[in-house]
C-alpha cells in the first residue's frame, strides 16, 4: 500500500485537520522528512497554504480543532497542539489547549520543530490546579471505554463514540452512540453542567435514550414506545404555544458563521423567545426539555453523539425532535420541543 492509499484509509478521504474533501495532499510533519504515515497528514490546499505560509493565518478558520483535537493520530495530535500553541492568545483556542491531554513523548515531539520559532510553553494541569496531564481529556476516553466494555458485554451491535468515530458504512442498520463526558469545557472548569449520554439508533432514528447528570445524580431516559422518565418519574415536553412565553435554549458551534448578515439574523430570531440561554451542553439542553424546565433546544452543527440520547427521551415525552442535514462528520441541525413550536 502507497503512503498515500494508507492515508486516505485513514483519514477517510478527508483532510486530517479540518475534514474538507477538497484538493488533498500529503504534509510531512516538521521536523520528519519520513515519506510514512507515522509522521505525515493527509490535508487540504487551504490548510497547507496556511502550515506552509503561502497565505495569512485566519483564526477562524482554525476553529475546525475542536473536533480534530479528539484525534487518536500521533501526527494529527501533533500538529493541532502546534496550531493551538500558535493560536493560544484567542480564547477559544488557549481553552482547548487547558483540555488537549497528549502522552509525555507525543508532547515532546509536539514542541520539537514548531513552526515559527519556539512555541510558548504550556503547562498541562490536573482539576486541582496542579502541574501535570490534563486529566478532563483523559476522563473522556476512560469513560468511554469504560461504557463500550460494559456494552458488548450486554450486546453485539457496533458502536460510535465521540472519541473513536467509525465511519457510516462499519455501523450498519443498528448501533449505538456514546458520549462519554457532554460538556467537557463546562467540566474542565468545574461547572456542572456536563452529563453521560448513550443511545442506541436503528435506522438513523434514536430509539433509546439514556442521559445521567452525574453532578446532581438525575438518570433521564426514553425509549420508542414507553413513556419518558426523570429518576423513575414520568416527565413530558411543556405545551406551551407561544414563543414569546418559552425559553431557549442554544449554542453556537465551532464552525459558526459571525458574519454581520448571519449574526442578525441569529438576533432576529432570539428576538422571538421570552429568554435564551446557552448552557454548553447539547444532551442536558435536551433533558431540560423533556423535563419541562426549558421550552426548545434549537442548534445548528451538533453532533449526533451529543444529541441523540436527548432526541430518544424528547420523543418518548411527547415531544418532538427533528434531526436534520446529516453530515459525512455526523453534524447535524436539531430542533427539539413540543409539536406546537416546531411548526
Amino acid at each position: 500500500m502507497t503512503i498515500e492509499s494508507a492515508l486516505l484509509t485513514r483519514s477517510e478521504s478527508s483532510c486530517e485537520l479540518c475534514r474538507s474533501t477538497d484538493d488533498l495532499r500529503i504534509f510531512a510533519v516538521p521536523p520528519f522528512e519520513s515519506a510514512e504515515p507515522d509522521y505525515c497528514l493527509l490535508i487540504c490546499r487551504i490548510c497547507d497554504d496556511h502550515l506552509e505560509g503561502s497565505s495569512s493565518m485566519d483564526v477562524n478558520y482554525w476553529r475546525c480543532l475542536n473536533d480534530t483535537m479528539w484525534s487518536q493520530v500521533r501526527p494529527v495530535q501533533i500538529m493541532t497542539w502546534r496550531l493551538l500553541t500558535k493560536l493560544n492568545s484567542e480564547p477559544w483556542a488557549q481553552d482547548l489547549l487547558d483540555i488537549l491531554y497528549l502522552e509525555d513523548d507525543t508532547l515532546a515531539l509536539a514542541k520539537t520543530g514548531t513552526f515559527d520559532g519556539d512555541a510558548p510553553t504550556v503547562k498541562h494541569k490536573d482539576s486541582n490546579g496542579a502541574d501535570g496531564k490534563d486529566i478532563k481529556l483523559k476522563a473522556d476516553i476512560e469513560a468511554e471505554e469504560f461504557i463500550k466494555r460494559h456494552i458488548s458485554s450486554k450486546s453485539n451491535l457496533p458502536m460510535l463514540g465521540e472519541e473513536t468515530g467509525k465511519s457510516v458504512e462499519d455501523l450498519g442498520k443498528s448501533f449505538w452512540v456514546i458520549d462519554p463526558l457532554d460538556g467537557t469545557a463546562n467540566y474542565s472548569r468545574g461547572i456542572p453542567i456536563c452529563c453521560v449520554s448513550i443511545a442506541l439508533i436503528h435506522d438513523m432514528q434514536p430509539v433509546i435514550g439514556v442521559i445521567y447528570d452525574f453532578n446532581n445524580k438525575d438518570l433521564y431516559e426514553g425509549s420508542l414506545n414507553s413513556s419518558a422518565c426523570l429518576n423513575g418519574k414520568a416527565i413530558e415536553v411543556n405545551n406551551n404555544l407561544d414563543e414569546k412565553e418559552s425559553i431557549l435554549l442554544t449554542g453556537l458551534p465551532l464552525l459558526t458563521d459571525y458574519s454581520d448578515s448571519a449574526l442578525i439574523a441569529m438576533a432576529k430570531d432570539f428576538q422571538k423567545w421570552k429568554k435564551v440561554r446557552m448552557i454548553g451542553s447539547a444532551a442536558m439542553a435536551s433533558a431540560y426539555v423533556a423535563s419541562g424546565k426549558a421550552d426548545m433546544y434549537k442548534e445548528s452543527g451538533a453532533f449526533l453523539w451529543d444529541v441523540a440520547a436527548g432526541a430518544a427521551i424528547i420523543n418518548a415525552a411527547n415531544g418532538e425532535a427533528l434531526i436534520t442535514n446529516q453530515k459525512d462528520n455526523y453534524q447535524v441541525d436539531v430542533a427539539f420541543t413540543n409539536k406546537n413550536l416546531n411548526k
